[in-house]
């Protein structure tokens, strides 16, 4: 089936086939009875016919050109809009696991600093005071290839890595913590077999021989693991807050008049 394009293009060419062939168009135009010629072949029949198919036609093209573009155009705004929509779940998601991320880095973060305030000076084990805690039973807030195609389409590879780089160190620290509560865990079980209450109701724990170096070895893994997460999860926070910032600028800068996340997100500063 030919479309009007086909349609318009094949009954132009039989019009001039037509003209020509009725008086020579070259020598009529050459004599100047081009426009007698056309008024004559416009009163027959048989060109009044054609003329009025041949301007149908054209009228005919015209609309349905004009129809044709206009649902282009509807086909291509829905299609934007829809896009849009998309990138913008995926553009608050992103800040949202940014947002998620940095404040359970903080959490840690607060969960040691409170238990160096509680420790006393002369004390060296940090782990007597840091409370291991259960974490959900939920995976940790991560970037998956399509939530990043905001970043992507806006060639943002900077951020797309600083989002990379804060989900896996934030995952390190949380394993780190994981770890160190389920030491935790072991140790209180080993040295409830060696300890005793005292009048005030405080327990006091008492290890000799062999017993005594495990629990040394114990509470050193412990301290050491605290340690390096009390180096590294301030270090954390400052990066996470500093990507979300990031962020918060770019959606805004991406979006345009379309942003819809025009407030800055709290997230939590270390002190």
């Amino acid at each position: 089936m030919m479309t009007w394009h086909v349609q318009f293009v094949a009954l132009a060419a039989y019009a001039v086939f037509v003209l020509w062939g009725y008086g020579g168009l070259i020598n009529d135009l050459t004599q100047g009875l081009l426009f007698s010629k056309l008024a004559l072949f416009a009163e027959s029949s048989s060109g009044s016919t054609m003329i009025a198919g041949f301007g149908g036609t054209i009228l005919g093209g015209g609309i349905s050109y004009l129809l044709a573009r206009q649902s282009n155009r509807e086909t291509l705004r829905r299609d934007t809009e829809a896009r849009v929509a998309a990138e913008h779940g995926i553009a608050i998601g992103v800040v949202n696991s940014a947002v998620e991320l940095t404040n359970h880095a903080y959490t840690i973060q607060k969960m040691i600093e409170e238990a160096l305030e509680r420790k006393p000076p002369e004390s060296n084990d940090l782990f007597a005071y840091v409370t291991p805690f259960i974490t959900p039973d939920r995976p940790l807030p991560s970037f998956g290839r399509e939530d990043l195609v905001f970043l992507v389409n806006s060639r943002r590879g900077g951020l797309l890595q600083d989002c990379l780089l804060l989900a896996d160190k934030v995952a390190t620290l949380d394993a780190a913590f994981t770890t160190y509560s389920r030491h935790r865990a072991e140790w209180d079980t080993f040295a409830a077999q060696h300890s005793v209450q005292m009048p005030d109701g405080s327990w006091s724990s008492e290890f000799r021989g062999k017993d005594a170096a495990i629990a040394q070895f114990k509470a050193y893994q412990m301290n050491d693991i605290l340690t390096l997460m009390m180096k590294s999860a301030p270090v954390d926070v400052e990066r996470g807050n500093v990507l979300i910032e990031k962020l918060h600028k770019h959606y805004n800068e991406y979006f345009g008049e379309r942003a819809i996340l025009v407030v800055k997100p709290e997230v939590k500063r270390s002190a």
